[in-house]
């Protein structure tokens, strides 16, 4: 950063890249003028119980993704790609189908980035839990 300005930067980063601006404002203070670290991954920093329970969440949730790369794996061997793919995308709720009654800008009217998303989320989660077809 010293290469591109004299001045402090603002810096943010998220998981990993939250540990990296951690450890640039510890060994080079003098070039963050700000930092937001979001959610960095430091376990290290969780006693007893709280520390177990995140290894274990970690854990399965890398067995998870083993699973179902096989599971992916073994759909495009027998179905071809777009198909294995199209059951993947499902499974993340990327093909969903979902469409909101109303424009998004509408929900989203005079509430801040974050309430407007929180919004449609729950929105969205309400429809689908109550079995109603949003097109």
């Amino acid at each position: 950063m010293a290469k591109l300005t004299d001045e402090p930067a603002y810096v943010f980063g998220s998981s990993s890249g939250a540990c990296i601006g951690l450890d640039l404002s510890i060994r080079h203070p003098e070039q963050v003028r700000v930092l937001i670290p979001h959610e960095p991954i430091l376990l290290q920093l969780l006693f007893g119980d709280e520390q177990a329970q995140a290894r274990q969440s970690l854990k399965d949730l890398k067995e998870n993704i083993r699973r179902e790369l096989k599971d992916l794996e073994e759909n495009i061997r027998r179905e071809g790609v777009l198909s294995a793919f199209m059951k993947f995308s499902s499974k993340l709720g990327m093909n969903s189908g979902y469409r909101s009654a109303q424009p998004i800008e509408d929900l989203m009217e005079g509430s801040s980035p974050i309430s407007r998303i929180s919004s449609h989320l729950k929105y969205r989660e309400y429809a689908a839990t109550h079995g109603i077809s949003i097109r």
